[in-house]
C-alpha cells in the first residue's frame, strides 16, 4: 500500500484496516464528524478499506462497536509499529547498536605506542615512564586528552637522559619522539689557555673571539703550535683564547676496492598476504600459500580509513615478500675508481667535522691486481685544526719575573 501518509503516520503511526458490515458508511459519516482524517478510502460491496491515525483508534473502535462493524487490519504502519518489531528481535536490534559500540570503543582506545629518536636501551625506560602516566595500549585516549605537556614533563623526569620529548596521539597511535642528551660534553674551561694546532697545515684564515692571534693566512703550521695566545703579554692577565682556525690540510688515503661484487637483487618472484587489522592486532584473511624462500624482502601497504578526522581501528593491510637472491656483478676500472674516491672522501669527512669541507680530490695512483682495485687519493681539505692547549708554564713564570721590580746588583751589572 503506497502513499498512505505524511510525516504525522510515520512518525506517530498508522493503520490500514478493513471494515465489514451492513453500516460502514455510517461509521464514516461518524468520523467524519467526529472529525477524524480517513485516507485512501475504497469501497466494496460489503467492506471498505482506509487508513487513519493510531492516536485515532479509540474513536474509530468506538464507532465501529456502536454500528455493528467489524474491523479488520491489514497493515500497521509508522515508526511505533516498527520499534515494536525490532523490540521483539532484541538480536537484530542489539547487533548494529553492539557494532558501533565496538568501533568506537577500538577508535577510543590506544593500539600501538611508538617510540623514536632514542637508543635501543633507553626505549624501555621511555615506555614505563609514559605507563605510569597513563600512557599504554589499552588506554583509553579521553584519559590523555589535554594531558600531553603533563605526560611529556612526567617522561622527561623519570628518564634523566632525555633533553627533549614530544607525545602526539593520532587515531588509535601514540607517538613519543624524544631527543638524548649528549653525553661527554663538558663545559668549555674557564681557565687560561692558548689555541694550538691539531696538526700540520696552511692557514686559511683565523676568527678569533678572545686571545692574541700570532699567525697571518698562508702561513705554514706545525702540530702544536700556538696559533691563539692566551697570554696578552705586557703584564695583562691571562685568558681562555679562544676562536675557529681554519687551515688547509692535506690527506692521503689508501683504498682498495673489489672488481667483483656480489649484491642483493630481486628475482621477480613474489607472493601477497592479506590482513584485516584490528587496533595492533593482524587476522590473516588471504594468501595462505608461502613459498619458502631462503632469503626475502617484505613490503607492507596499508589502508588508512578515517570516520572525520578520527583513525578507524579497522585497516585493511597488505604483506609483499619478495624473493632475494645473491648476483655476481663486475664492476669497471672506471666505477671502481669512483667509488674509490667516493670512500675515501668519506673517510676524510668522519676526521674533518661538520664544519669542515673539501677543496679538492685527486688519485695519485691505480693499480688492479687480484680481482682488487688499488688506489692513493690525495684530498686537500679545509678544517679547524684549533684545540685548547694549557699555558705554559715557562710563560706564566717569564710574565711574572717582568713584573718584578730589578734588584740594585742587576742594575749595577
Amino acid at each position: 500500500m503506497n502513499g498512505w501518509g505524511g510525516f504525522e503516520y510515520t512518525w506517530f503511526g498508522a493503520l490500514y484496516v478493513e471494515l465489514r458490515g451492513d453500516e460502514t458508511h455510517s461509521v464514516i459519516t461518524d468520523l467524519h464528524r467526529k472529525g477524524v482524517v480517513l485516507r485512501q478510502i475504497q469501497y466494496g460491496q460489503s467492506s471498505v478499506r482506509l487508513v487513519f491515525g493510531l492516536r485515532d483508534f479509540d474513536t474509530v473502535y468506538t464507532s465501529c462497536r456502536h454500528f455493528h462493524v467489524r474491523i479488520r487490519f491489514l497493515e500497521r504502519l509508522g515508526l511505533p509499529f516498527l520499534l515494536k518489531r525490532l523490540l521483539r528481535r532484541k538480536t537484530m536490534l542489539m547487533g548494529p547498536v553492539l557494532f558501533f559500540a565496538i568501533i568506537y570503543g577500538l577508535s577510543s582506545t590506544i593500539w600501538q605506542i611508538s617510540i623514536s629518536g632514542v637508543k635501543e636501551d633507553t626505549v624501555p625506560a621511555v615506555r614505563q615512564a609514559a605507563a605510569k602516566t597513563g600512557l599504554y595500549t589499552g588506554a583509553w585516549k579521553g584519559l590523555t586528552k589535554g594531558r600531553l605537556e603533563k605526560v611529556q614533563d612526567s617522561i622527561l623526569n623519570q628518564v634523566p637522559s632525555l633533553i627533549w620529548v614530544g607525545v602526539d596521539v593520532r587515531g588509535s597511535k601514540a607517538t613519543i619522539k624524544a631527543i638524548e642528551k649528549i653525553k661527554g660534553v663538558d663545559e668549555k674551561s674557564t681557565q687560561p689557555h692558548n689555541i694550538v694546532a691539531s696538526k700540520p697545515a696552511v692557514i686559511q684564515r683565523v676568527l678569533a673571539t678572545r686571545g692574541q692571534v700570532l699567525v697571518k693566512p698562508g702561513q705554514v703550521v706545525h702540530s702544536g703550535e700556538v696559533i691563539i695566545s692566551g697570554a696578552m703579554g705586557d703584564g695583562a692577565a691571562q685568558v681562555p683564547a679562544a676562536g675557529k682556525v681554519m687551515a688547509e690540510v692535506w690527506y692521503t688515503s689508501d683504498v682498495t676496492v673489489p672488481l667483483k661484487v656480489a649484491r642483493k637483487g630481486l628475482t621477480g618472484s613474489k607472493y601477497k598476504q592479506d590482513y584485516l587489522m584490528i587496533g595492533g592486532l593482524g587476522l590473516h584473511l588471504w594468501g595462505w600459500k608461502t613459498p619458502h624462500y631462503a632469503e626475502q624482502l617484505q613490503t607492507t601497504e596499508s589502508t588508512s580509513w578515517h570516520l572525520g578526522k578520527y583513525q578507524l581501528p579497522l585497516q585493511w593491510s597488505i604483506v609483499t615478500h619478495h624473493q632475494v637472491q645473491k648476483l655476481a656483478f663486475t664492476d669497471s676500472e672506471k666505477a671502481a675508481k669512483a667509488k674509490a674516491i667516493k670512500l675515501a672522501e668519506q673517510d676524510v669527512r668522519s676526521k674533518i667535522g661538520s664544519d669542515g669541507s673539501l677543496l679538492s680530490k685527486t688519485v695519485l695512483h691505480t693499480e688492479v691486481s687480484r680481482g682488487k682495485l688499488y688506489a692513493k687519493v690525495w684530498i686537500r681539505a679545509e678544517e679547524d685544526i684549533g684545540v685548547a692547549k694549557p699555558i705554559p708554564q715557562q710563560s706564566e713564570d717569564k710574565t711574572k719575573t717582568g713584573n718584578q721590580p730589578t734588584s740594585n746588583k742587576a742594575k749595577q751589572g
